[in-house]
């Protein structure tokens, strides 16, 4: 379909904005071709019907659509689906490699991930590996003091 599902009242504006748009056009095109000069009143029309066109168009997408979804999503609480924690321990995992990630960052990410092996995984010994792998790198970072295993 040209327009779009004639469900959505945006899609009928649009196709009645569209239309005048044509039809209006067409009569000034045939106008200037019978009597050789542009009549100004259709000519005026004309560009009202292109300001609503653009600000019709420019407000729905970029003020009521962003809206409708921001109201919904607290309405109906539509949050984004979450990481699943091996998802999120592999994003880490190659955070923690990446050489564009800054120190802080690291030490961040380096508390977390030990703290992933040490209650989700129950490896106490690989989160505390890290953790010492990281003091060895970053011998001043206090975050690292808070990671520590718990007795």
């Amino acid at each position: 379909m040209l327009f779009g599902s004639w469900d959505d009242p945006a899609t009928v504006v649009r196709a009645l904005l569209g239309g005048a748009l044509a039809v209006a056009t067409v009569i000034l095109g045939l106008v200037w071709f019978v009597t050789g000069a542009l009549d100004r009143h259709l000519a005026e029309l004309l560009g009202v019907l292109w300001v609503f066109w653009v600000v019709f168009h420019d407000t729905l997408n970029l003020v009521v659509r962003p809206l409708g979804r921001m109201f919904t999503s607290v309405a109906y609480g539509d949050a984004p689906p979450a990481f699943t924690i091996d998802e999120e321990t592999a994003y880490l995992e190659r955070l923690l490699d990446s050489p564009a990630a800054d120190r802080h960052r690291k030490v961040l990410t380096a508390v977390r991930l030990a703290e992933i092996y040490r209650t989700h995984q129950g490896d106490g010994g690989r989160a505390d590996r890290l953790l010492a792998e990281m003091r060895a790198r970053y011998p001043d970072a206090r975050e690292l003091d808070a990671a520590r295993s718990r007795p």
